[in-house]
């Protein structure tokens, strides 16, 4: 306890008053300079000095950049889960990520640009403490305006957020409507994947979703199921902005990803049908003709789009050693073993610590097992061509208006490269003009020039942060995922 609310004044120093920083070091960081919270911020706010300049410190001080010990504001909201003692939170749960100028700051322009449209409605999924929610406020022009906050870690969601928001601008500003900022959020607990039965009302009516650094977590059939969850959500036009952890290639795991790109039409048509007879249960096919013609058409699409022979190519399981100081943050790969793909269904998972040993100087040696499912922008562009292709069917599909991979301080990068740490994606739901499939590939995809570099990783993998998540259960007859499981095993022998 005592802990925690030093932390609280010690954020209470850092962030509302202090005077220590000069304003042209809030300006150096184009995430953070004033002229551009003017593009995303809503205009009402714009004539509030007051209001401006606390909006600006506090970006300031959530960027990657300022992610240092002398930063108590970003060390709370980054390391909050650690602050919290309570037995029923998991390890990670409620991780809140700093702020990544290249894949927040669009995704605050859009949420500003529909407000001005008119009534918006904004999801953000796997939340954390809810920063990126308070920001979304300030993008709000409509009195009427909501902002939904969902995260599965209840506890975050209560004391820590508590805790940290009483101590922020947001409780001490007053808009021009009178609104209180934090009166626009909504919060409500459990797994994206159940969010159609916690907030049905929601359905249709979403302009805007939110999920960064969450579809990693998910195995490839929770993924596909996250993504119907967000399309029955979105309205028409609507759009979701998706931020992954990205593929970081060392050795074994590079060759691992070779040999599925490599992928046979024998392995290629195991894993699609798999996708269809677990996501699909109620449309089986009607022959064999008719289970060879839709995998023919899966073919007819690889072949027109530049992406992966098979759905979620960064889906693996591994042994990772590394070295992490005291705060468990990753400081060197010592090296990577055991790399296979795991079955599809299988959970993901970041598990305790096998083995530590502690060094000379401090830092621990440690070891993991790991099953991650990292992506790289093809294997976005890949599961949203699988989506559209299960869900043919559909009066709607998801276009892919961008996606791209971002370092580890969230700057954009024109090449997927050994220093790439995360992917975004964004998807726009709308209507099919008619009943054949599109796949956007319009935006180049230099994923697969990864694939000639192997450098070692130079971090681990810390955005993978595994969680035992309340999974619902999988929509299949009973039986069948003891009987793929058997099936695949079988084959893998």
């Amino acid at each position: 306890m005592f802990k925690r609310i030093t932390l609280i004044l010690l954020i209470v120093l850092a962030l509302p008053t202090s005077n220590a920083l000069a304003v042209d070091q809030e300006e150096d960081y184009p995430a953070s300079q004033m002229a551009t919270l003017k593009t995303w911020v809503a205009p009402k706010h714009h004539n509030n000095g007051f209001f401006m300049k606390r909006a600006q410190r506090t970006i300031y001080f959530s960027l990657a950049q300022r992610m240092t010990t002398d930063n108590p504001f970003m060390l709370y909201i980054t390391f909050a889960v650690n602050r919290i003692q309570d037995p029923d939170v998991k390890q990670y749960f409620g991780q809140t990520f700093p702020f990544l100028h290249d894949f927040n700051t669009p995704y605050l322009q859009a949420v500003r640009k529909e407000s001005q449209k008119g009534k918006t409605v904004v999801v953000e999924f796997g939340c954390g403490l809810g920063f990126m929610s308070c920001m979304t406020t300030l993008a709000l022009g409509n009195i009427d305006d909501a902002v939904h906050y969902n995260d599965l870690n209840t506890t975050m969601m209560t004391k820590a957020y508590d805790g940290l928001m009483k101590n922020m601008y947001l409780c001490e500003l007053t808009p021009s409507d009178n609104k209180p900022l934090l009166s626009y959020i909504e919060k409500f607990p459990g797994s994206w994947l159940k969010a159609l039965d916690t907030k049905p009302e929601l359905i249709g009516k979403v302009n805007i979703i939110l999920a960064q650094n969450v579809i990693h977590f998910l195995n490839p059939i929770e993924s596909q199921q996250s993504l119907d969850v967000t399309m029955q959500l979105l309205k028409e036009g609507g759009q979701a902005f998706l931020l992954a952890q990205a593929i970081k290639f060392e050795n074994s795991v590079l060759d691992c990803y070779k040999k599925l790109k490599l992928a046979d039409k024998q392995q290629q048509k195991r894993d699609l049908l798999i996708f269809h007879k677990l996501l699909k249960p109620r449309h089986p096919f009607s022959s064999n003709q008719a289970e060879e013609a839709y995998f023919e058409n899966y073919l007819k699409g690889l072949s027109e789009s530049r992406i992966d022979p098979l759905p979620y190519m960064g889906f693996l399981e591994f042994d990772v050693e590394f070295i992490s100081n005291t705060q468990h943050l990753g400081t060197a790969l010592l090296g990577i073993s055991n790399v296979k793909r795991p079955e599809l269904i299988q959970p993901t998972l970041l598990s305790d610590t096998q083995k530590e040993t502690v060094l000379p100087n401090g830092e621990i040696l440690a070891k993991q097992h790991v099953v991650g499912n990292s992506y790289t922008p093809s294997i976005f562009r890949t599961a949203i061509y699988l989506y559209n292709l299960l869900h043919s069917d559909s009066h709607y599909r998801f276009d892919v208006i961008d996606v791209y991979p971002l370092d580890g301080v969230g700057t954009r990068q024109e090449k997927y490269n050994t220093e790439t740490a995360h992917v975004a994606c964004i998807i726009k739901k709308v209507k099919k003009e008619k009943e054949s499939l599109t796949v956007n590939t319009e935006v180049l995809d230099h994923s697969h020039e990864e694939l000639k570099t192997s450098d070692a990783l130079t971090r681990t993998l810390n955005d993978t942060r595994g969680q035992e998540y309340e999974r619902p259960g999988l929509r299949m007859p009973s039986g069948i995922q003891a009987q793929l499981l058997s099936q695949t095993s079988a084959q893998n022998k």
